[in-house]
């Protein structure tokens, strides 16, 4: 079944400053959650990318 997740992490932009990142993903487990954030992030030019909390929410 899958779930909803609120990600919430930090990465650093191309100009080095830290930057927010608040994702909502649907997935089947936290860890993929995880995952396709991480992805997500790095398509959207961050690097050095970490999660600092993933927490499931009701849809």
């Amino acid at each position: 079944m899958r779930s909803h997740f609120q990600i919430q992490a930090r990465g650093l932009n191309y100009r080095g400053d830290t930057v927010a990142i608040n994702y909502q993903v649907i997935s089947s487990s936290s860890a993929y959650a995880k995952a396709h954030a991480l992805k997500k992030a790095r398509l959207d030019g961050l690097k050095q990318a970490r999660i600092s909390h993933a927490q499931e929410v009701l849809a």
